[in-house]
Parts: C-alpha cells; structure tokens; sequence
C-alpha cells in the first residue's frame, strides 16, 4: 500500500511590509480639511481621460481576437496593447497600437475592439468621448482572447512577452499595465431594493464541432464580486475541480461584464456565486520539437449561472484585474507575507500525489520539498522543488500541486498573493 501526504507551511517572506501613506489637505484647528478635486477638462480634441468625475466606457458587447492561423503549432504567448477613444456614440476610434505581439495578433486585436461595442463615457450625466487603453492577451492553447479595457498604461517597465522570432516586434517598447488604485467599497446583498447583477452574454464565435477522443467535462463554483460598472473582482474558488477546468473557469469569469446591482436605481457592488459548467477536449499535438503534448480545449459554449453568496462581504478592497495568473510569472507584482495583517491561504482540495512503478519497485520512499505561489484567485504558481526525490517522485509532487487550489490569502478582505512551502511526504504503508 502506498500513500503520499501533503503539507503546507508558510513562508515568512524576507521583505518587510509596505506602507503608503495619503495627503492631507491643509490642517485647521479641527483636523485635516477636504479639498475638492478639480473638475474633469478634456484635451484640446474634447477628448476626457479617465478619474474623477468620469464614469469610464463599459464593455456592452464583446467580440473575442482570432488567433492567427499561420502561428507555430506551439502557439506563442503574449499582448497587444491598443489606444483607443470611445467615442460618446459609443464607437472605438483613433485606433493604435502602443505594445505590439506580431502585425498578425495586432491585427486581429484591432479588428475584435472595431467590432466590439461600448456604452460611452459619462461625465454629468451626459455621454463624453473618453481615452483608454484596450489590451488582448494571447495564449498558447490558442483559447478564446477577449479585449479587456484599462484606464491607465505605463510604458516604463516590462510585464509583456513578445511575439519571439516569428514576427518582428517593438519589445523593445516595454509595458506595464495599471489601473486605478483599489479602494474599499461597500458589498450589497441581492434583496431589499438590491437587484441582482445581470450578465452580458458575450458576442463569441460558435465553437466548431470536432471529433473529441478524450471528454472531460465539470462544473466550477467560484465567488466574484461585480462592481458598480459591471466588471469581476476578487474572483475565487468555492467548489473547484483540480483540473484545467477550474483555469477555463477563471479566464471565463475574468473576461464576463454585467449589468451592474443597482439600489434605490444606483448602481452598487454586490458579491455573487458564479457556476460555470464546461464541456471540454483534450487533444494530442507536438511542439516545434517534436515532443508530444496535450491540449484541452472548448468543445461548447460554457453555461454560467448565478446565485446569492451565502455569506456575502459586508466591505471589500477589489482587486484589479490586470494583474492575472500570467503576470504573475514574470514577478513584476508584490508577494506578501503571513501575518502582519495577511492571512494564510486555505487548500480546498485534497490531492494524493502517486508512487510511480520504479520507486514502489525501489521501496524508496521521502519528503519532497516545494516551494510556490497562492495567487489572488487562489491558483498554485511558480511551483518549485527546492529538496528532491529520486524515481520521478519529484515529478509526481509537481503534479499533485500543480491541482491544488486554495482560498487566497488575504489582506483587509483584499485576496494577495503569499509564498508558501509545500510537503509531499512519499510513504510505503
């Protein structure tokens, strides 16, 4: 008999905690006075940047890039960043490309923001052209790229990965990717005035039939948080699968835009269940190498339904959802540490790493040693083997981690991501 126990430790991170501190306005007798913050002014082409006073455009219908055909059977991985105004018709212009991945992902970027569409700009009630920012990431799985809108763009620090040598690039124009700051925010309950958050369908492309040898299909139940302008936060796991699915699940809940909860007529945050139930496909393919991998993708169009959260957040701090699992590798962004006001990670699965034939055969047994990262949706990343084991043992641990999941560790009700150290203990019974 074998078994393989896994325990989790957390790392207490060497770097210290960060502070920021907020100006004051000018000090009276009675404490700090507030100052009003100027009135939005556009440019001199009337066009309004997004802050104060402008409710920013809102993603009505969204259609997703095609990635190009003629890519490397391997797929290359990486974002197009575009500027763009909506205008107060709702309509993209003065379309360009500010980080390019390949004239051929650019293209196809551009041509799903034309084809997309907006609710425009808001500024006293009245619509208003607004600049922002719309980037589309590519994956190498080739699965579904929506354009996702941001306020702000940064160009004076690398977070993207470049097209290689496929086509020539601008990589040299390193980018980072910024939103406003996130603030608390009051979390309504559905009920008593409260109208529930509509989801918008997305304008996606049917998903062609094909033949499918290996079926793998599952429902994921994650909790998000849908702001007054309709956008998910603070996504996470309730009821995950440990399997690719849950990945589908977070990149489909990441890209969905609501109709926003209103109250008393007021568009509000409300905090929601999302199932997302997915039919998928694993397909057998080689790299540029020859080497043999697998690939799981959509075989139908994956159904969402929404429910009351059981136990809703009275307040959050809502996390920004430029900072995905894919930034995360490259560490442009913060770990944190437990304690501190940080709370550890919880697992919500528990998963038995296997022996393989040769170490049964061995009799060899041991612990295993990993270390790796909790992001905010609660994914295991950066997974790395600082004490190994030998007959593919370590490779075994690697695999059992790779399908665990977590409730992210957190931080004034703000998910952040933490380092912690993982034990697959290898034991014959």
């Amino acid at each position: 008999m074998r078994g393989a126990e896994l325990l989790v430790a957390f790392l207490a991170l060497t770097a210290g905690a960060a502070w920021a501190q907020s100006e004051l306005g000018p000090s009276t007798q009675d404490g700090p006075t507030n100052i009003k913050p100027p009135a939005p002014r556009p440019d001199n082409n009337g066009v309004y940047s997004p802050g104060p006073g402008i409710a920013t455009p809102i993603v009505l219908s969204r259609v997703p890039a095609v990635y190009p055909v003629d890519a490397p059977a391997d797929g290359i991985e990486g974002e197009c960043v575009l500027s763009t105004v909506i205008g107060a018709d709702g309509v993209p212009v003065n379309i360009q490309v500010v980080h390019t991945n390949g004239k051929a992902f650019d293209a196809a970027a551009i041509e799903a923001l034309r084809q997309s569409k907006f609710a425009p700009g808001i500024l006293d009630g009245k619509p208003v052209p607004v600049h922002i920012f719309v980037r589309t990431r590519f994956f190498n799985d080739r699965r579904i790229a929506y354009p996702r809108t941001l306020n702000r763009y940064d160009s004076n620090s690398s977070t993207s990965q470049g097209a290689s040598n496929w086509e020539q690039t601008s990589s040299s124009a390193s980018s980072k990717l910024t939103d406003a700051a996130p603030a608390p925010v009051k979390v309504y309950s559905v009920g008593s005035g409260v109208t529930a958050p509509e989801l918008i369908p997305p304008n996606s492309p049917p998903i062609p039939s094909e033949k499918c040898k290996k079926k793998v299909d599952g429902s994921v139940v994650l909790s998000v948080i849908v702001d007054a302008a309709g956008r998910p936060h603070n996504i996470m796991f309730l009821q995950p699968l440990g399997s690719d699915l849950d990945k589908f699940a977070l990149q489909i809940a990441t890209e969905d835009r609501f109709k926003p909860a209103t109250s008393e007529g007021n568009p509000v945050a409300v905090a929601q269940s999302l199932t997302v139930d997915l039919q998928a496909c694993i397909d057998q393919s080689k790299d540029t190498t020859g080497k043999r991998i697998s690939l799981m993708r959509l075989r139908s169009t994956p159904v969402q339904k929404m429910q009351d959260l059981a136990q809703p957040p009275q307040q959050a701090v809502l996390t920004s959802d430029d900072l995905t699992r894919n930034d995360s590798n490259n560490g442009t962004f913060r770990i944190e540490r437990v304690g501190f006001g940080v709370s550890a990670p919880h697992s919500l699965n528990n998963l038995e790493a296997e022996f393989t034939d040769a170490a049964r055969r061995a009799k060899y047994q041991g612990i295993c040693l990993l270390t790796l990262i909790v992001d905010r949706n609660g994914m295991p990343i950066n997974i790395t083997v600082i004490k190994g084991l030998d007959y593919g043992l370590s490779d075994k641990a690697i695999e059992a981690v790779n399908k665990y999941r977590f409730k992210p560790a957190l931080r004034n009700g703000e998910p952040v991501p933490v380092k912690i150290t993982v034990q697959v203990n290898f034991r014959l019974y």
